[in-house]
């Protein structure tokens, strides 16, 4: 059963538009059935009652920081109403700073704004889902010679990494940081099932949570009926007729099979079952990385996930061609 503080926070979540359940095209290109944005919270108390959560879930953790962070632009308002939550309700007053998206170089000169922080350090965001901005909030932290410690966000979307583990589980690898959430996606999943209203998204929200490191567990078969499953999903949004030329085509594919940039985003086509399914696959795993993510990606990222053990070596090496050709259109 899941506890009332994380009810109670859904709940306050809910009732100010802050989560919202129905079909929402993300900046990625991928289609949600969720959608989570603290920058609809619009009131003094309810911005309170949140920094409380933030709060809360701190003195829970294990951290014992000496200073806040906030980075630009939403960590902003949500790191000032944490500090005031500690000091106000935990006797914990603690100096914290964010920074400027762009350096000044009149006046008062510099990114950082508010106190100069040194010591451990606790980075408060609104969400993760890649991680990009908590990489870049550890950096700036790193370049005043503070210490990062860790993270505190309102929720994991418990979205996977590059290398096959959750984002949480790569930023803490990789940054030797703890990150703290208030609530999951399982969390919301959990809300759903229990409330006689909204339990119609459960089912939506479970398929979308379903991510690439499940195929680790299939065999074959599971692979293949997953697949063509998928292949039936891209036959909702296929690539345009007029964008299926030669130039966009996956020749190394028995079959018909085309990948191209529309509309900002990746679409494909395939007119075999087996073969839109992996294309759906690797159509969503480049919409949802941010422009930064898509320039660095490699095929050895793809390496990673394994799904080509699953395929015959005919099919292998049309997956593999049709990786080499979006990374030529984003690179």
């Amino acid at each position: 059963m899941l506890s009332s503080y994380k009810k109670n926070f859904i709940n306050l979540a809910i009732s100010n538009g802050v989560l919202k359940f129905g079909e929402f095209t993300l900046k990625s290109g991928r289609v949600s059935p969720y959608f989570f944005n603290l920058g609809n919270v619009s009131s003094g108390k309810t911005i309170s009652l949140i920094g409380g959560y933030y709060a809360e879930t701190i003195t829970r953790s294990s951290f014992k920081p000496d200073a806040l962070f906030g980075p630009a632009y939403k960590g902003i308002p949500l790191v000032v109403t944490a500090a005031i939550s500690l000091s106000d309700k935990h006797e914990i007053n603690l100096p914290y700073a964010y920074n400027r998206m762009e350096e000044k170089d009149h006046g008062e000169r510099g990114q950082i704004i508010g106190k100069k922080i040194s010591g451990d350090v606790i980075i408060i965001d609104d969400v993760i889902s890649a991680g990009t901005s908590i990489r870049e909030a550890y950096k700036i932290c790193k370049s005043i010679d503070a210490n990062p410690v860790g993270a505190v966000v309102s929720i994991d979307r418990q979205e996977i990494g590059k290398k096959k583990k959750s984002s949480i589980e790569e930023l803490e690898q990789e940054l030797n940081l703890e990150v703290y959430s208030i609530i999951t996606l399982d969390d919301i999943i959990q809300y759903l099932e229990e409330d006689e209203i909204l339990v119609e998204y459960v089912t939506k929200i479970q398929e979308y949570k379903d991510t690439i490191d499940t195929l680790e567990m299939m065999d074959s078969i599971e692979v293949y009926t997953f697949l063509m499953k998928k292949g039936q999903d891209l036959e909702k949004d296929y690539l345009s007729e007029s964008r299926r030329l030669p130039t966009n085509q996956v020749t190394q594919c028995q079959y018909a099979l085309y990948v191209d940039r529309e509309d900002g985003r990746f679409k494909a086509y395939s007119d075999a079952m087996i073969a839109a399914g992996y294309a759906y696959v690797l159509v969503d795993v480049f919409n949802s990385m941010t422009e930064d993510e898509k320039k660095t990606v490699t095929v050895a990222d793809f390496e990673a996930m394994e799904l080509d053990k699953k395929l015959t070596m005919n099919r292998q090496t049309g997956y593999y061609q049709m990786i080499e050709i979006m990374l030529g259109k984003i690179q």
